[in-house]
């Protein structure tokens, strides 16, 4: 299998823009999952309007559908589908930045799995910004009081989707090896679709506008899912194709400060001082990543030059 390009400065730039896309997106979840749309219908409104202009993209760069590397594509695909099930499943109970810190833990599963998986090496440098970040997300929703804990289940959704997210991130890296961004995307979205759509008619569930959801709010639900979520996932898509995975992953640490800005703009929740501490914990731990990622080389790899 060839092996991915590395351009490490532009997969943590990529990444970041993702992470702030990706955000975005959580809001509009929030904010369905608020007004009573469920999961299965917000995993495919998210992502089957999505799918005819990633096919137009394919068809711009004169790509086909079918990939060349095809199992690999179906195991991201459907550790994916777990991944966005148990998400959305958890923003129901969840702020955006109580999502967005939980998640976090994604990098740690993924610098644990990616040695086996991909043969990178994690440097003790790396190691110790993943210390700094965990603990930069203890501070940030530890409880403070009683009454004040995360819901357990929600909570435990949330770590299933860092996991699970951990595993289709690695297979995004696997993938993108012999396949473009917008392939890999598109396959993931048609299971999606296709396993939310079967399984809400099995349940025999009403979707589409309510009596407390007019078409112009379900609208603008539906585009801002499924517009910022592809903007995510293309750029998400190539920047692991440009970078190695653990480095990129904890670019995510950023989305606790895009969820904390999202959670006052949108939902009137304002931060708290431990939030914030939290926030700027995870600040420090990102600058400790970019200087330990340009000095880690990557195993076995010799064309792929510095990790960063």
């Amino acid at each position: 299998m060839p092996r991915p390009s590395s351009r490490p400065g532009a997969a943590l730039a990529l990444m970041l823009v993702a992470t702030l896309a990706f955000a975005g997106m959580q809001t509009t979840v929030k904010l369905a999952r608020d007004a009573g749309i469920g999961t299965l219908e917000v995993m495919f409104v998210r992502n089957a309007p999505a799918i005819p202009v990633l096919l137009f993209l394919l068809r711009r760069r004169g790509a086909g559908v079918w990939p060349e590397a095809p199992r690999e594509v179906l195991v991201r695909s459907l550790f994916g589908v777990v991944a966005m099930a148990t998400n959305f499943a958890a923003m129901g109970e969840l702020g955006v930045a109580e999502f967005a810190t939980l998640i976090l833990l994604q990098p740690v599963f993924m610098a644990l799995a990616a040695p086996m998986l991909l043969g990178e090496r994690v440097s003790a440098r790396t190691w110790g910004a993943l210390g700094v970040a965990l603990g930069g997300a203890v501070v940030a929703v530890a409880p403070v009081g009683p009454g004040l804990a995360l819901p357990p289940v929600a909570s435990a959704l949330a770590v299933g989707s860092a996991l699970a997210a951990a595993l289709a991130q690695i297979w995004i890296r696997r993938a993108t090896a012999s396949e473009p961004a917008e392939r890999v995307v598109v396959h993931f979205y048609a299971l999606v679709s296709l396993v939310s759509a079967s399984a809400a008619l099995a349940a025999g569930q009403d979707w589409g506008p309510t009596p407390t959801v007019t078409v112009g709010r379900y609208a603008a639900l539906t585009a801002g899912m499924a517009g910022l979520g592809t903007l995510g996932q293309v750029l998400m898509t190539r920047a692991y194709s440009l970078g190695q995975a653990t480095p990129v992953a904890i670019v995510g640490y950023s989305g606790i400060g895009f969820g904390l800005g999202c959670d006052l703009l949108f939902f009137g929740r304002l931060p708290t001082p431990r939030g914030l501490a939290g926030a700027l914990v995870l600040g420090l731990a990102g600058l400790l990543l970019v200087r330990a990622g340009r000095r880690v080389p990557v195993r076995g790899s010799p064309d792929l030059g510095q990790d960063g």
